[in-house]
């Protein structure tokens, strides 16, 4: 069995950064879209996660690194990671995005086993997490700095294959079942003008109401700073 690359491990207070795109559900009658999303910087000791092991949360019980408990194959960061949809409107999608949230692994080095279980890897740029997204999820989440940690393990081309397959079938899975709203990719731009407009005439007829036609003005340009 021929190693064909090093992985430096993760561990529990490693920060981990993703993008992805997600759905956009302003308040009607502004139509839905899917926008770009950026993942907030979370630990892999994720709290929320943390605590439901069985579902998210895989650590090494009694092998550690920098006394940190390592991370093993199939971790999730978990649920309540935070996904900022751009452009920033209100948006009801996040009541059902971030407690569904995930951030995993699908890399693992099957040769080196901790507590049992094999070591989980993840490191850029070629070795990504799995992060949740709309109408799939999507392989562009990263760990920061685990390249500073000095134990490495070694991952064979049955792993690298066994990776990508685990982040093609998510991706099968997630096209199957999740439904992208009318136009789809295309109605990114077109929904977010819309709901951009739709705020902006909100905001003028709200100010003529109340005699203030200046407050309106400013609430429409600030909406086009927001969208570019």
């Amino acid at each position: 069995m021929s190693f064909v690359t090093d992985c430096h491990v993760n561990v529990e207070k490693d920060p981990t950064l993703g993008v992805n795109r997600h759905l956009v559900v302003p308040p009607p009658p502004a139509p839905p879209f899917i926008a770009p999303a950026l993942e907030v910087p979370v630990i892999q000791h994720w709290i929320p996660g943390y605590y439901c092991p069985q579902v998210y949360n895989k650590f090494s019980k009694t092998v550690r690194h920098k006394g940190q408990q390592i991370c093993q194959g199939g971790h999730n960061i978990g649920p309540l990671v935070l996904d900022l949809t751009y452009p920033v409107l209100p948006n009801i999608n996040y009541l059902k995005q971030w407690p569904l949230s995930r951030r995993a692994m699908t890399f693992a080095a099957s040769t080196v086993k901790m507590n049992g279980t094999p070591v989980g890897c993840s490191q850029a740029p070629f070795y990504p997490m799995l992060t949740c997204g709309e109408p799939y999820a999507t392989p562009t989440s990263f760990p920061i700095v685990n390249h500073m940690n000095t134990v490495k393990v070694s991952m064979t081309w049955q792993d690298i294959v066994f990776g990508l397959m685990a982040v093609g079938i998510s991706l099968l899975v997630d096209r199957a079942f999740k439904v992208e709203p009318p136009g789809g990719g295309a109605a990114t731009e077109t929904g977010a003008r819309a709901t951009a407009k739709g705020f902006a005439k909100a905001g003028v007829r709200a100010g003529a109401k109340i005699g203030l036609r200046k407050a309106g003005g400013v609430a429409v340009s600030g909406l086009r700073r927001s969208t570019g």
